[in-house]
């Protein structure tokens, strides 16, 4: 004889329990990392284009990249509200990130109130909200391991797509009426494949992790193989010539920095990645690419030109925005840049000094709650920190991430989620608490 239930609802929950995920958190963090893969699809539509199928490309992206966030926002505050965070993240870093999230708010209502156009106050809050997202999911190490695998299917998707499409100009659509693609330049920086550099944009994160945990032998190779393709492309064909800045102070934080945090020296590992560089760069120095942007360090006059339509832009901006720079323009704010850029430059958006770019949006408060994230990059912790690999990278990332913040520009667009991703999660790891178990 069956007993009799004392409750029928012990059935029911015993049903609904089962038909959960044993971990609710877990599933928020694939949802939001579909989302790379929707904004990657996105990004691939100029190449259905020059196969000759026509889609309404700016309308799909105002669609698709609204629903992809409002659907990453939703995982976000059910990750939230699971409780997870709470053992992981430093009382500190909470606030901060509260603080990020209310400054996103207000910029909002502010641009309101100054009338901006609202798909432009849409896109840039998305990206506002990415990098708010990813600065809380980066002290996950679920996170950490998920993403890695999946930026590196799409690395390598996007590097293969480079190469295959860095030579065809963009196509020539009622879609893309607004921009400047009529015939390729000598950098490329019109093409299709120049594009997609979005999908590449996790390399010296990939690498850098492939670094910290390099073996020997065909592993060692494997390794390094992110940041080879990552130069190649950056530097050998879109001939950008901060990527040799970039790779310099990567190559000296893995070869200087390491050895003071573990407090361990590491010959062998050194060697190899010396050698490597050393025949890299000798034989870059024979090609073609090499020669031109040699070429782009000069003016006509002699004068030396690195900094040169940075300092152009800055100096437009500050002419513009003047004291306005102290509160900035709200989400979708732009300066007046025609002297740089001509007549398309009457609503630029964009700072090569990247960094000035929060001021722009919302002013010192803006900038001052960003860079209270970047703070605790600066401190040197116990050794014992460093053997976490997430820990390690994130401490030997932290000068590169720096110099881009500075010498390149923060394009605040939905489609930069990768680079948002692979930025903010390594940033993420300074307000993780600190556990040696």
């Amino acid at each position: 004889m069956i007993p009799k239930q004392s409750n029928p609802l012990n059935i029911r929950n015993y049903r609904r329990s089962r038909s959960r995920p044993k971990d609710i958190s877990l599933l928020c963090i694939r949802v939001i990392i579909f989302g790379f893969y929707a904004t990657s699809a996105s990004l691939c539509i100029p190449i259905i284009y020059h196969m000759g199928i026509h889609l309404p490309l700016i309308y799909i992206n105002l669609a698709l990249w609204p629903l992809i966030s409002a659907v990453s926002a939703l995982a976000c505050i059910i990750y939230i509200r699971s409780g997870q965070h709470l053992a992981l993240l430093k009382r500190s870093h909470l606030i901060k990130l509260k603080a990020w999230f209310f400054v996103v708010l207000a910029l909002c209502l502010y641009a309101f109130l100054r009338k901006t156009p609202l798909d432009n106050v849409t896109r840039e809050a998305i990206a506002f909200c990415y990098i708010g997202i990813f600065l809380l999911l980066g002290c996950d190490d679920r996170f950490w391991k998920a993403a890695i695998y999946h930026l590196t299917i799409i690395f390598y998707t996007g590097a293969f797509l480079i190469f295959l499409f860095y030579r065809v100009e963009m196509p020539w659509t009622s879609a893309l009426a607004n921009t400047d693609f009529n015939e390729l330049n000598g950098r490329f920086t019109n093409s299709i494949g120049y594009s997609l550099r979005p999908l590449i944009a996790s390399g010296l994160t990939l690498g850098m992790l492939g670094l910290v945990n390099m073996k020997k032998g065909v592993a060692a190779f494997l390794s390094l193989l992110p940041l080879l393709i990552f130069f190649v492309i950056n530097a050998g064909i879109f001939q950008f010539r901060s990527t040799f800045v970039i790779l310099a102070v990567m190559i000296c934080s893995y070869l200087l920095i390491r050895p003071v945090l573990e407090r361990r020296a590491r010959p062998g590992t050194s060697t190899i990645i010396i050698i490597t560089v050393l025949l890299t760069a000798g034989l870059f120095t024979t090609t073609e690419t090499f020669r031109l942007i040699s070429e782009r360090r000069i003016l006509n006059n002699g004068q030396l030109v690195v900094f040169e339509s940075r300092q152009l832009e800055l100096n437009e901006y500050i002419s513009d925005i003047g004291y306005g720079a102290l509160v900035g323009r709200g989400m979708g704010g732009t300066y007046d840049a025609t002297a740089v850029y001509g007549d398309k430059g009457i609503e630029w958006s964009v700072l090569h000094f990247g960094i000035l770019g929060f001021t722009l949006k919302g002013g010192v408060v803006c900038l001052l709650v960003f860079a209270s994230f970047l703070w605790p990059g600066f401190i040197i912790r116990n050794p014992r920190w460093y053997k976490d690999p997430y820990n390690l990278t994130a401490a030997l990332l932290f000068p590169i991430l720096l110099i881009q913040f500075i010498l390149n520009p923060i394009s605040f667009t939905p489609g930069m989620i990768i680079l948002y991703a692979s930025q903010m999660m390594v940033i993420a790891r300074f307000g993780k608490r600190i556990s040696y178990t």
